[in-house]
């Protein structure tokens, strides 16, 4: 098998695909500090959440897309560290997966009935 000289669609795939795959790194210590610095404070939660999973999509989008290009170029090197990115980002999103807990949802408001006879009937009493 001949290695096909990459054209210059293939060198900016590439290009790019290296460029997100160094972004995933600031993404992350971005959203392990947006959440760490603040606490509790829900927001600061939702932004470091969001900040993983651009992480995560990041990670998965641009280890494959390095995949496809290296193998229509035939780059061995570039698919190994590409397959070794996107093995680690794979297995970190299905342990994320397996340990995410959907927020329970918040019970609304009790209303009271009025009986004839003036007894009220709430729920929960």
């Amino acid at each position: 098998m001949r290695r096909t000289e990459p054209g210059l669609l293939a060198t900016l795939l590439l290009i790019a695909a290296f460029l997100g795959v160094c972004a995933v790194p600031v993404l992350v210590y971005q959203g392990f500090w947006a959440g760490f610095l603040v606490g509790d404070d829900a927001q600061a939660q939702a932004r470091s959440d969001h900040l993983m999973l651009a992480a995560l999509i990041v990670a998965l989008v641009a280890s494959s897309v390095g995949i496809a290009v290296g193998w229509w170029v035939r780059l061995t090197a570039t698919i190994v560290v590409m397959t070794v990115v996107l093995a680690v980002a794979g297995s970190i999103a299905l342990l994320a997966a397996a340990k995410y807990d959907p927020p329970t949802p918040q019970p609304g408001p009790i209303h009271c009935q009025e009986h004839s006879g003036g007894d009220n009937e709430c729920p929960g009493d």
